[in-house]
C-alpha cells in the first residue's frame, strides 16, 4: 500500500490578503509564468486519476492550499469529491485537509467541512494587534477581525482546525502575549512557522532575529511545558516533534528528517514540484497530464532535490543535538548550508533538553 500527501494549489497564487512576509508572492513573480490562475475540473479529474492509480489501498491525503484555496468556490470542491467518490477503491482511505487564511469563507464552502470533515489549518499571528501588522487585505486593511469572526464560525460548527502562527520581525518579542491569547481562546493545536524573508537573512540584523527567536522557543517552552505538567495539554507542533525523537520515534515533519523527501505538489495547470517551498522552474518534475506519480518521484529533478539535501554541514557533523535538527529545512540555509537558526536552537536544547528527557513520557497521558 502507498501512503501519500497530495498538495494541491487549485487558485495557484491567487491570494485576497497582502501578507508583507509572504514567499509565494515572490516565488511566482520569478517564475516564467507567474499565476496559473484557477484549476480546471478537467485537471483535477486528472490528478485524482494519477493519485488514486498511485495509492492501491494506502491513506491519500489531499491537501489544498494556496495562495488562497478557497477563492475557487465550493463547486470545485463538490466536483472534485464526487470524482473521488466514483473512483476510488474500498481499501482506500481519502483524507481532506486545507491551509486558509479564513479570510472570507462561503456557507457552502463551511457545508462542505462539515460534511467532509475536512481538517483545516488557519493562520493567526497572534492577538489583534499582531496579526494585523502583517497580515494586510488587498485595501491594506488589517484582516484579523474576518479571521476571528471565520474561527467562531468553525467553533460553532464542530470543525476540526488548527492554528499556524508565523513569527515574523514584530510579533518575535511576544512570545508570552501570543502562548497567552491562544491558551486563553482556547486554541489547543499550534503550528508556530518561521517567515521567510531572503533579504533579511542577508543582511546585519539577522543575528538579532535569531537571538529574538532563541527568546521566543524559550519562553514559548516554559510556558508549555508548565501547562503540560498541570494537566493542561497545547500541543506544538516542534516542541512534540522532540518528544517523539527522544521517544525514538519518526517526527512528523520533514525539516526534521536527515534528508528532504519529495512531495507531490500540484499548480492549478498539472504542474508537479517536489516542495511547497520550491514550485520554481528548477524544480519542475512534470505534468500529471504527462507523467504519473512514480515517474514524478523518479524524475532527474526529484533525484536533485533530494541530492542536494543529503549534505551535512561540517558544524553539524559532532553536534550532539544533531538528531534533533539535521540542519533543519534547507530552505533555512545560508549560502555555505548551515542552519541560519543554528546558535538559537543551540541555546534553546542547552536550555531545554534536561526538561525534554523529563517529560518524554508525560505528553502520551495526554
Amino acid at each position: 500500500m502507498n501512503d501519500i500527501n497530495v498538495l494541491i494549489k487549485p487558485c495557484s497564487g491567487m491570494c485576497n490578503m497582502r501578507c508583507t512576509y509572504c514567499f509565494y508572492r515572490e516565488i511566482t513573480d520569478h517564475r516564467s509564468v507567474g499565476n496559473y490562475g484557477f484549476m480546471t475540473d478537467k485537471t483535477a479529474e486528472r490528478l485524482i486519476e494519477r493519485v488514486l492509480e498511485y495509492s492501491d489501498g494506502g491513506s491519500i491525503n489531499f491537501i489544498f492550499q494556496g495562495g488562497e484555496p478557497t477563492l475557487i468556490g465550493a463547486e470545485f470542491y463538490e466536483k472534485f469529491d464526487e470524482c473521488v467518490t466514483k473512483n476510488k477503491k474500498n481499501r482506500q482511505k481519502i483524507i481532506y485537509s486545507m491551509q486558509t487564511n479564513g479570510y472570507e469563507i462561503s456557507e457552502e464552502l463551511i457545508n462542505f467541512f462539515i460534511k467532509k470533515d475536512v481538517l483545516i489549518g488557519i493562520s493567526l499571528d497572534g492577538t489583534n494587534e499582531l496579526h494585523d501588522f502583517s497580515r494586510k487585505d488587498s485595501k491594506n486593511n488589517g484582516t484579523f477581525n474576518k479571521v476571528n469572526k471565520t474561527i467562531q464560525i468553525f467553533n460553532k460548527n464542530n470543525i476540526n482546525y488548527n492554528v499556524l502562527c508565523v513569527i515574523n520581525n514584530f510579533n518575535i518579542k511576544k512570545a508570552e502575549k501570543i502562548y497567552n491569547y491562544f491558551k486563553t481562546n482556547n486554541y489547543l493545536y499550534i503550528q508556530y512557522i518561521l517567515m521567510i524573508d531572503d533579504e533579511l537573512y542577508k543582511n546585519e540584523k539577522i543575528t538579532d532575529f535569531v537571538d529574538n527567536y532563541a527568546k521566543f522557543l524559550k519562553t514559548t517552552f516554559d510556558l508549555w511545558q508548565n501547562d503540560l505538567q498541570n494537566n493542561k495539554y497545547i500541543k506544538i507542533r516542534d516542541f512534540d516533534n522532540y518528544l517523539r525523537i527522544i521517544n525514538e520515534i519518526m517526527p512528523d515533519t520533514c525539516a526534521l528528517t536527515e534528508q528532504c523527501h519529495v512531495n507531490i505538489v500540484i499548480e492549478a495547470n498539472g504542474n508537479v514540484y517536489p516542495c511547497d517551498f520550491y514550485v520554481t522552474d528548477e524544480y519542475l518534475l512534470g505534468n500529471i497530464d504527462d507523467n504519473n506519480i512514480n515517474e514524478l518521484l523518479c524524475s532527474n529533478n526529484a533525484k536533485k532535490f533530494i541530492g542536494n539535501s543529503t549534505k551535512l554541514h561540517i558544524n553539524c557533523i559532532n553536534c550532539k543535538y544533531l538528531i534533533f535538527c539535521n540542519n533543519g529545512c534547507k530552505r533555512y540555509h545560508d549560502e555555505q548550508g548551515l542552519n541560519i537558526f543554528c546558535k538559537a536552537y543551540k541555546e534553546f536544547f542547552d536550555y531545554s533538553m534536561e526538561t525534554f528527557e523529563k517529560l518524554k513520557f508525560l505528553n502520551e497521558k495526554q
